[in-house]
């Protein structure tokens, strides 16, 4: 990870979100810097051919991992193709939680993988967080946050829903406590594609 540190200095980082509004998404919502997409958002964005560098944020490995919502990358699985909660993107970077997700997609390259205490967070937060902590460490300076919509709006649904939409509204309730910290100070903007 540290061949990234520092990469896209002064640029903007725009960080694509799994929310409703994905699916309304065009080329004229994108400028110009890294684009970090969380899980099954890389899709789209691999899909419509975006010019930016592109990042993959699989974050928290499968759900086939041995101990599904535990800081843990233990998995006997080995099918990742087949495993839900992560995407094998098709040319992107992929960003990948040490603690969490090291042995997902083992062949793919190019692939990093990253220790929270090297992105700068002192403990294990969610997916919006750890894309906002790699921008800083990329050195972006300004971050456009695209259909993430709980938070821009309220609206919790998931564009690919893995889980229940009560576990969705109830994560994020959680996050909408704990994401002001991480946006104080920062240059940022909501996007949400209509």
């Amino acid at each position: 990870m540290i061949s990234l540190k520092n990469k896209h200095i002064k640029e903007t980082c725009w960080i694509i979100g799994k929310g409703p509004s994905l699916l309304k998404l065009k080329r004229e919502h994108i400028g110009d810097g890294p684009i970090i997409a969380l899980y099954e958002a890389i899709v789209p964005i691999e899909i419509k051919g975006f010019p930016n560098v592109t990042y993959s944020l699989q974050k928290d490995g499968g759900l086939r991992k041995n101990h599904t919502g535990v800081v843990s990358c233990e998995c006997d699985f080995r099918k990742c193709d087949e495993c839900h909660g992560i995407v094998r993107p098709r040319g992107s970077i992929l960003l990948l939680h040490e603690d969490e997700a090291k042995y997902c997609f083992e062949d793919y390259a190019p692939r990093f993988t990253f220790k929270l205490s090297e992105i700068g967070m002192r403990h294990n937060e969610f997916s919006l967080v750890c894309a906002i902590k790699i921008g800083q460490f990329m050195g972006c300076q300004k971050f456009k946050f695209v259909s993430c919509d709980a938070h821009a709006n309220g609206d919790t649904g998931n564009v690919v829903p893995v889980m229940s939409q009560e576990y969705y509204d109830y994560i994020y309730e959680v996050q909408r406590q704990l994401l002001p910290e991480y946006l104080g100070g920062l240059d940022y903007e909501w996007i949400t594609p209509e």
